[in-house]
């Protein structure tokens, strides 16, 4: 809690997490309370706002189930082996499952992104667009739903205008 504050509908993420993950994944994670167990779309708004370098990021976590059980979108500034990708965290340490990537996205200082994200639950599709573009794509089904949430590795970042419709 003491890394996250919400001020005017924004969710500010401040520093760095302390939280040491059970396996290697992100450690600032701020999730929505209500699983969301049918397909969905959620558009929201993102400004990060940590030192600009390759793995500058955000992420969204989908599917969460527990802290060995979820899985999320590493948005970056560059795409590398680690940067960039559809994680998966089942059990073990993250994995990328992306099937489609860009080679990052421009984390611009002082500008605030549309994030548009579309999960269908029943075909594991799960998309991520970046000012209107796609930027990252896998299918995943094994945990068929869960709770969503904000985050990043070990940067800082603010979201607001989160908004959830069915897909």
């Amino acid at each position: 809690d003491a890394i996250w504050s919400v001020s005017n509908n924004t969710l500010i993420l401040t520093e760095g997490s302390s939280y040491t993950p059970p396996h290697r994944s992100p450690r600032a994670i701020a999730l929505l309370p209500n699983p969301l167990e049918t397909s969905y779309v959620i558009e929201y708004q993102a400004i990060q706002t940590g030192r600009a370098y390759g793995h500058r990021d955000l992420c969204f976590f989908f599917d969460w189930q527990d802290a060995s059980h979820f899985g999320y979108f590493h948005m970056a500034t560059e795409a590398d082996s680690n940067s960039h990708h559809v994680q998966i965290v089942d059990d073990a340490a993250r994995t990328p499952i992306t099937t489609f990537r860009t080679n990052g996205v421009d984390w611009r200082d002082d500008t605030w992104h549309d994030i548009r994200i579309e999960r269908n639950v029943d075909s594991g599709s799960i998309k991520a667009f970046f000012d209107g573009t796609l930027v990252l794509q896998t299918a995943d089904i094994r945990f068929g739903g869960g709770r969503i949430g904000f985050g990043s590795f070990d940067d800082q970042g603010r979201f607001r205008a989160i908004e959830q419709s069915p897909l």
